[in-house]
């Protein structure tokens, strides 16, 4: 080998080495160690900038959940809130978040607030549900309601799956109801020419039914009326004064139409009652079920909620959901009753 070509082979070599020694000192001296918000995957994440040393991937891509509505039922001097939560995560699910109900007047200040921890499945499964919670403030005073969350411990859909929970029988209980029937109406003053009023009115529908009465009735008592009432006297051999007075008044009131009226005992209430079983392999450590009732047009009445804990696998359980007396019972109609069912191993 000539003497030039040795002198540029070792020229090579020291400007290898010393690149090696300069890219060395960058290295360590001056180039950015990895870290979690370099927006690059490096050192042990499994993901970009998440994953390993660095927080779960889940908790950093996961969307926050969702509240689709908020609607409020008084409850005894305090108000039933009911949240219809979404959660939008496909591959990510909520084992324990928790959430805080918030009640506010017109001008935005706090009037209460509760809170409580709740979970929710990814969305590909079962990525919806209520939460229903009470307030300790009137309904009447709260002017908006806001649900916000915090804490969440958002997991993989894989590493978090639902109980096989299931109701296996459920019914709506109304006791206390009890259908009277009574009359319409029933008179109770003298009633003569010229006088007006809703009594008089329902006098002449009397007589107009009875068809005495020529007229349409008007809640005038005019000569007329005075005809129809004199020709129901002489039917029933009563004085034919064309006024209502005692003896033609316990004679009509007799016969006046009578209607199904619904009486609510004081200690009347509503719940619904059912069983629940757990057909999964392993125990499921919390049950909700959530109640909502309506009334026959479809609309909602009010809700609640009752909890199973440490429900073994294979076992049954029964289960009664109770309601606030404030549920108007007489419009409670059981066929129209909702019940769903949220577990967690």
């Amino acid at each position: 080998m000539s003497r030039g070509i040795k002198k540029f082979v070792y020229g090579i070599g020291f400007l290898l080495f010393f690149a090696g020694v300069i890219f060395g000192i960058y290295t360590v001296v001056f180039k950015a160690k990895p870290t979690c918000f370099d927006n690059k995957q490096n050192a042990q994440e499994t993901g970009v900038d998440c994953g390993g040393v660095c927080a779960p991937c889940a908790q950093r891509y996961a969307q926050d959940i969702t509240v689709e509505s908020i609607i409020k039922f008084p409850a005894n001097g305090r108000v039933v809130v009911i949240a219809d939560l979404r959660n939008d995560n496909e591959d990510y699910g909520f084992r324990d978040v928790v959430y805080t109900m918030i009640a506010e007047d017109e001008t935005g200040s706090v009037l209460g607030s509760t809170s409580n921890h709740t979970f929710i499945y990814d969305g590909k499964t079962k990525g919806s549900r209520y939460i229903v919670d009470l307030l300790d403030v009137p309904a009447k005073d709260i002017f908006a309601l806001k649900v916000e969350f915090s804490a969440p411990e958002i997991v993989s859909s894989k590493e978090f799956t639902e109980p096989f929970v299931s109701i296996k029988r459920s019914s709506t209980d109304v006791v206390g109801l009890r259908k009277v029937i009574e009359p319409a109406y029933v008179f109770s003053r003298e009633i003569k020419v010229g006088m007006t009023g809703d009594d008089v009115k329902n006098l002449e529908d009397f007589l107009y039914k009875k068809q005495l009465l020529k007229k349409f009735p008007d809640g005038t008592f005019d000569a007329d009326a005075v005809i129809a009432l004199k020709a129901y006297q002489k039917s029933k051999k009563l004085p034919t004064s064309g006024v209502l007075d005692t003896r033609t008044r316990t004679s009509i009131n007799a016969e006046a139409d009578r209607v199904a009226k619904i009486v609510i005992d004081p200690n009347a209430s509503v719940s619904i009652s059912g069983n629940v079983k757990n057909d999964d392999l392993l125990p499921a450590s919390k049950i909700i079920i959530t109640g909502f009732l309506y009334d026959a047009l479809g609309i909602q009445l009010g809700g609640s909620k009752t909890e199973i804990n440490n429900l073994e696998a294979a076992a049954e359980e029964d289960f009664k959901i109770v309601f606030a007396k404030d549920i108007p019972l007489d419009k409670v109609d059981g066929t129209k009753t909702r019940v769903f069912i949220d577990s967690i191993k």
